[in-house]
């Protein structure tokens, strides 16, 4: 640790104190480097707590305070030791500007960039790995060594200091033991409105402070966007100037001050010294008057100095943090001789027990008042970062009152008025003696002797403090993050999560992952999202006392799928005549429909690169026109809702045939869809195509037999069942294996015609039998003499069977076709045809067959020509309305 100063002084006749960077024929001194190895930052003091009304009673003064500080910024002491960054100060026939061969030597000797420009000529370099300050130091001698600058030193971290765990005071009692109504009486600051440098975490605009917000300046960035998301700057501009008497929320020390907001630390509360003399240069050669400094670190260097001393030159005030470490030793740049250096105390007096103190503390202040925070509610701000712009605030309106005042003016005024107290050099700060002149005010007063109350603001009931919500969209997922609490009892916090599918997200939104989940920590990553699908996410703090803060903001997510989905298993094909059916596995994505591309050739290899000759959602498809006796190979590709594209599956081959057996055509529902598919029967070789493209293949019955399609047990799905020697052997599946059930209906192989159809208008099919021309027709799945039975067309003379619900009434019916034309008979009976047109050229080699094509509950035709299907949607003649090429197995 750097030595602390051990001479008393009081007032401004204060010794001065050594430079903590000499230089001797410049080179960076044994001594200096000592200090620049202990460069860390002072950390601000926030302390938030529940605030009571008004009215509420004070509460008694304590002697003490065990408040513990509790850290509120991701920097830890082991980031303070170290860092990456190094100042380079030029000599004086040097430049340093980027680009110039002076700055590209001293990067090629320490291996860095440079990253910044400093208002005295100063350049950061950041290297490409972080170091300890002692490296940092002895890479800074080297530097000056070499002749490249005139000196080099560490550029330590900065961050925001500790947090006192529990406010013990709630209300405005600083502004009262202080006597602020007496220096009210003079002025509000509402005459000049001192414009006030606050170099911090960056100042949000609140109802408190509306208005009075000037552009500023990120010396994190060198941009001009200073918006606070930590919180901690936008309270100390609060404290210096919220606007009173108003009623509404609390009175700021000067109603009337302008704020320019410096951002010398990030949202996460880190940076480094040079960035914050860069703030301070930046902020005195803009116009400010005062400057509120709550940052800092245990060891200075020559760039802070060298601001801080342009800030006296150019006659601006600076206050600053003495530090939240309970010991002596003051934080830079408070340390500095010309920086007003502020410590925290307590009701009475007394010290916050976190509070640095000693004669190298220039003066006290309360160390906890009332504060807005960036979501507009109220809170109990405390600390040493608390104090510091309480001084400025009153300090102020001293300006505002007298502009002649000189920096080293206002700083006397402070110490030599302040009440005495035995724990710093001068003691507590009087408003009545910063700014004379004003009614007399007494803490036990509040009326301030005139007659008429004081107009000390209601402040509500302290919430947590909103929180700031973060995401990062993955794989259906989002990681989320969320800021840390702060406020209402101080302890005990969980938080909320909320998760909406509309764009407002509150605490009415499901809580995720469930109801009664709340978290400690300060992350969740959500899974199992849907592709394409927004998703807003808010938390909601509660503090130990089940009090709930104001909602986050809101985060809108839209979900994305980026993985493929798993390569499809292709299984065995099966050749046919001009034809190659394909099975393949499903493939699982939570982004669906699947859609499956097959992959054609006659290459050796197949591959992602190989043609496609189909697309589509089924798992399997039939590939026709293929030339009988050529050898194809084939593989498969899947692809899920958000376009990701699988690896290729395993390769088939396949060589197409003709097939000389016996072929019947068929058509039926296939799979209870409404819509009818076809398929063929080559002697016991069943291959079928459902309406939306599946192909099923497998073996039921055997050369000789008769085919016939039927819905036999009533589920919506046809099967194929086979008729041999007269006996109908049934199958209720689409599969081989034995028959479901049996029984004898006529005497198929001596020239009946086997038929079933809904007779009767029920969910089963029935059988019959065409004989000649007499239609046999049963209504019970068993052998017997026929319910129905009546004479339609003169088969003996060429007529071919038909039967289908041709009116969509619910009862299958009868037709014939005869020289291609179609005539059709609404009822169970012999007479005229209802329906009569010509389709197809049947007696030319055509088969006739009928389907429900459409899904309408009607029969209507089709012709079958060399494996292509000719689909009519309607009751008449013209062009087939769809034509599907699906050949025999």
């Amino acid at each position: 640790m750097a030595e602390p100063f051990a001479w008393a002084y009081r007032g401004s006749s204060r010794p001065e104190r050594p430079h903590p960077l000499t230089r001797d024929t410049g080179l960076v001194t044994a001594r200096s480097r000592r200090l620049t190895t202990l460069l860390v930052l002072l950390a601000l003091c926030l302390m938030v707590g529940e605030l009571p009304s008004a009215n509420a009673q004070a509460p008694p003064r304590a002697d003490r305070v065990d408040a513990a500080p509790v850290a509120t910024a991701d920097v830890t002491e082991a980031d303070l030791q170290r860092t990456r960054r190094l100042v380079v100060t030029p000599a004086e026939t040097q430049g340093l500007s980027a680009g110039t061969t002076a700055a590209r030597s001293v990067e090629a000797a320490t291996g860095g960039r440079q990253v910044d420009r400093l208002h005295d000529g100063s350049i950061v370099v950041e290297l490409d790995r972080t170091v300890t300050l002692q490296e940092m130091s002895a890479i800074a001698d080297a530097v000056v060594a070499a002749g490249l600058a005139g000196a080099a030193e560490p550029d330590p971290v900065t961050t925001i200091a500790r947090v006192p765990n529990d406010p013990l005071w709630q209300f405005q009692w600083g502004q009262i033991e202080t006597a602020m109504p007496s220096a009210w009486d003079v002025t509000i600051g509402a005459g000049r409105a001192p414009l006030i440098g606050v170099l911090d975490t960056g100042v949000t605009v609140t109802s408190e402070i509306a208005g009075r917000v000037l552009p500023g300046f990120n010396a994190q960035t060198g941009g001009d966007d200073t918006t606070d998301g930590n919180g901690h700057g936008t309270q100390a501009a609060t404290v210096i100037a919220a606007r009173g008497d108003n009623g509404a929320g609390f009175a700021g020390q000067c109603w009337g001050c302008r704020i320019l907001p410096v951002k010398v630390l990030s949202d996460q509360a880190s940076g480094t010294m040079s960035q914050l003399a860069n703030g301070l240069r930046w902020a005195v050669d803009n116009g400010a008057e005062l400057v509120s400094i709550s940052a800092g670190g245990v060891a200075g260097n020559a760039v802070m100095r060298d601001a801080v001393l342009h800030a006296r030159a150019n006659g601006v005030t600076v206050v600053a943090s003495a530090g939240n470490s309970g010991e002596t030793t003051v934080l830079y740049p408070a340390a500095y001789p010309e920086v007003l250096s502020v410590a925290a105390a307590a009701p009475g007096g007394t010290r916050y027990d976190w509070s640095t103190f000693g004669p190298q503390v220039d003066v006290a202040a309360p160390g906890c008042n009332v504060a807005q925070p960036t979501t507009g509610a109220f809170n109990s701000y405390c600390g040493t970062s608390s104090a510091a712009p309480f001084v400025t605030g009153l300090l102020a309106l001293a300006y505002d009152d007298d502009p002649s005042l000189a920096p080293e003016q206002l700083r006397g005024r402070a110490m030599d008025t302040a009440d005495p107290l035995g724990w710093v050099a001068s003691g507590l700060v009087s408003a009545p003696g910063i700014v004379p002149g004003g009614t007399d005010f007494e803490p036990g007063d509040p009326d301030g002797g005139d007659g008429d109350p004081d107009p000390l603001p209601d402040v509500a009931p302290d919430a947590p403090t909103a929180v700031t919500l973060t995401g990062t969209a993955g794989d259906l997922a989002t990681s989320l993050n969320w800021s840390a609490t702060s406020g209402g009892s101080g302890s005990g916090y969980r938080y909320a999560l909320h998760r909406s599918t509309s764009g407002v997200c509150d605490d009415t939104s499901p809580r995720i992952p469930d109801a009664a989940t709340t978290f400690t920590d300060r992350s969740y990553t959500d899974t199992g999202l849907t592709h394409g699908r927004t998703y807003g996410y808010c938390v909601y703090a509660i503090d130990g006392d089940d009090v709930t803060s104001d909602r986050s903001n809101v985060l809108t997510v839209t979900a994305r799928d980026t993985s493929p989905p798993p390569a499809p298993r292709l299984g065995r094909s099966a050749a046919g005549d001009r034809s190659v059916d394909l099975q393949w596995s499903a493939a699982t994505d939570p982004t669906g429909p699947i859609t499956y591309r097959l992959h054609r050739t006659t290459a050796s290899t197949c591959s992602v690169s190989s043609p496609v000759v189909w697309t589509g959602t089924p798992t399997s498809t039939s590939d026709e026109g293929l030339t009988n006796g050529t050898v194809y190979r084939y593989c498969v590709t899947a692809t899920d809702g958000a376009n990701n594209r699988s690896a290729t599956s395993n390769a088939r081959t396949a060589e197409p045939r003709r097939n000389p057996g016996t072929c019947t055509a068929l058509t039926g529902d296939w799979e209870a869809s409404g819509r009818d598919g076809i398929g063929w029967w080559c002697d016991g070789q069943v291959r079928l195509r459902t309406a939306d493209g599946k192909v099923i293949r497998y073996t039921y019955g055997r050369p000789g037999d008769v085919p016939i399609v039927a819905d036999w047990n009533g589920d919506g799905a046809d099967t194929v069942s086979v008729i041999r020697d007269g006996t109908w052997l049934l199958n209720d599946r689409l599969r081989g294996g034995a028959a479901s059930r049996s029984f004898i209906y006529g005497r198929v192989t001596r020239g009946d015609v086997p038929i079933a159809g809904a007779w009767t208008g029920g969910s089963r099919d029935l059988p019959g039998i065409v004989r000649d021309r007499e239609w046999h027709l049963r209504f019970q799945q068993s052998g017997g003499n026929a319910d129905r039975l009546f004479v339609y067309g003169r088969l003996t003379r060429g007529d071919l069977p038909l039967w289908g619900d041709w009116d969509a009434s619910g009862r299958d019916t009868v037709g014939v076709v005869r020289d291609g034309r179609w005539l059709l008979r609404n009822e169970l009976a012999g007479g005229a045809a209802d329906l009569s047109y010509v389709y197809g050229r049947v007696l030319a080699g055509d088969t006739p067959v009928t389907g429900d094509w459409t899904g309408d509950d009607r029969a209507t035709p089709a012709i079958v020509r060399d494996g292509r299907w000719l689909l009519r949607s309607e009751h008449a003649g013209g062009n087939a309305d769809e034509t599907i090429v699906f050949r025999q197995p």
